[in-house]
C-alpha cells in the first residue's frame, strides 16, 4: 500500500494515478483545497502535459492564440509571445546588448532542451562531459545574468521570471525554457482539472485528519497510525512540510481592466528593496489574482502596505495571507521548487529513502513533484511499472 500525506494538487494527482492503475493507496489530508494555484503555459510540452499524459487527460485549448505574457517594469510594458524563440526575437528589438541576449538565449535553450531530455529519460541526469547541465551545475542564475547581460533593463526583466534571486542556473533555465515559455495560451483550468481528478478517486481512500502533527509514522516498521487505526505501507510519500522557508507567498484577489486575460509580471523599481522577490498578476477571464512572493525577513503588514501603495490599476477585493495558505495546503514552501545551487547538490529528484519519500521541497511544482514520485516508485519496483 502507498500512503500519501498532503492537501495539494500533487497529492490529488498521485491519488488519481494510483486509482487508475488499481494500486492500493490511502491519501491523508487536513483541508480541502479552495484556493488553487494558477497554472498557465506548460500544457503543450511542459510538466503538466507530461503528467496528464500519464492519465490520458488532455485539457481543452481554450484561449489559444492570445498574448500569454506581459512584463511591467515601472512605466515600461512589454508583451511577450508564448514561446522562448519569439521572446528572444522580441527582446532583440528592444536592446543594444544583442550579444549578451544571444549568449543568454543559447545557454537557456541548451539547458532547457537537456532538461526536457532528462525528464523523458525518467529523470536520469547526464553526468558526462558533453552535458551542459553538468558543466553549469555550480552556477547561479543571477551571477550568470550579471556576467552575461549588460543591459540593466533586460537583466531586470529576466530576473522577474523567477521567485528567488539565489535560484540555480540549471533550475531557472529548465523552468524558463520548458515551462514558462511552453508556447501554451490556455485559460486557467486547474479548478476544473482538480475536480476531474477527484472524480477518479474513491472517497474511501481519502482520510481526513485534524492536523498532520497527529499523523504517526514508524519508518522502520513502515506503519502509520491514522485516527486511531494502524496501517502498513510499502511507500510513504510526504507532501506537507514543517519548514520555515526563506520565501513566502501572499495572494490577493483583485479586479483590473488593465490586465485582463493575461499573465503579467509586475516589477516596480524598488520592489526588491522592500523584500518582494516576484509579483504575478493572473487573469483568466473570470478572476484576477495577484501572487506576491516575498522574503521571510519582512513582515506581512510591511508587504501588504507596499502592495497597496505601489500597484496601480488594481482594486483589491480580498487577501489570503501566508499562514492561511500554509494551513490550507499543509505546505508553506511555495517557492521551494526554485532550488539554489546548494539545494540542487542534494539532488531532489532522487529520494534517499525510496520507502519514505519526502517531496515537500517541491512546493508549487505540483506536476513535476508528481512525476518525480512516480519515477521513484518505479525505481523501487525495478522499473516494472
Amino acid at each position: 500500500m502507498i500512503l500519501i500525506a498532503g492537501n495539494n494538487i500533487s497529492s490529488i494527482y498521485l491519488s488519481a494515478y494510483l486509482e487508475q492503475q488499481n494500486i492500493d493507496y490511502r491519501r491523508v489530508f487536513t483541508h480541502e483545497i479552495t484556493d488553487y494555484t494558477f497554472y498557465r503555459n506548460d500544457i503543450t510540452h511542459g510538466m503538466e502535459k507530461r503528467a496528464l499524459d500519464r492519465l490520458d487527460i488532455s485539457p481543452d485549448p481554450v484561449g489559444a492564440g492570445k498574448p500569454v505574457f506581459r512584463v511591467l517594469m515601472g512605466t515600461e510594458s512589454r508583451e511577450i509571445d508564448g514561446s522562448f524563440e519569439k521572446f528572444m526575437e522580441s527582446a532583440a528589438k528592444k536592446t543594444q546588448d544583442v550579444d549578451g541576449l544571444n549568449k543568454f538565449g543559447e545557454m537557456v535553450s541548451s539547458i532547457g532542451k537537456e532538461w526536457k531530455e532528462t525528464v523523458d529519460r525518467n529523470f536520469s541526469v547526464k553526468i558526462s562531459r558533453d552535458s551542459i547541465m553538468a558543466r553549469n551545475f555550480m552556477k547561479s542564475y543571477k551571477d550568470f545574468l550579471f556576467q552575461t547581460v549588460n543591459d540593466k533593463s533586460l537583466r531586470s526583466m529576466l530576473l522577474t521570471f523567477v521567485p528567488r534571486t539565489d535560484i540555480s542556473l540549471n533550475t531557472a533555465a529548465g523552468y524558463i525554457y520548458s515551462q514558462l515559455f511552453d508556447g501554451s495560451a490556455y485559460e486557467n483550468h486547474l479548478e476544473e482539472l482538480t475536480k476531474k481528478l477527484f472524480r477518479i478517486c474513491s472517497s474511501e481512500n481519502q482520510i481526513r485528519i485534524d492536523s498532520f502533527d497527529d499523523l504517526r509514522i514508524d519508518r522502520k516498521m513502515r506503519r502509520a497510525k491514522i485516527n486511531g487505526e494502524t496501517f502498513s505501507f510499502d511507500t510513504y510519500i510526504k507532501l506537507y512540510d514543517n519548514l520555515d522557508p526563506q520565501i513566502r507567498l501572499m495572494t490577493y484577489y483583485v479586479e483590473s481592466k488593465t490586465f485582463q486575460n493575461t499573465c503579467t509580471f509586475l516589477r516596480p523599481d524598488n520592489m526588491r528593496e522592500h523584500g518582494i522577490e516576484q509579483m504575478i498578476l493572473w487573469s483568466d477571464g473570470r478572476e484576477d489574482r495577484l501572487d506576491v512572493y516575498y522574503s521571510a525577513e519582512y513582515s506581512e503588514p510591511d508587504i501588504d502596505s507596499y502592495v497597496k501603495g505601489n500597484i496601480d490599476n488594481v482594486s483589491i477585493r480580498c487577501k489570503v495571507g501566508y499562514e492561511q495558505l500554509k494551513k490550507q495546503y499543509g505546505n508553506g514552501n511555495f517557492a521551494g521548487w526554485a532550488f539554489n545551487v546548494k539545494e540542487n547538490a542534494k539532488n531532489p529528484i532522487i529520494c534517499r529513502d525510496p520507502y519514505c519519500m519526502d517531496l515537500s521541497a517541491w512546493g508549487n511544482a505540483h506536476f513535476t513533484c508528481g512525476l518525480v514520485a512516480l519515477t521513484n516508485i518505479d525505481r523501487m519496483n525495478g522499473g516494472n511499472r
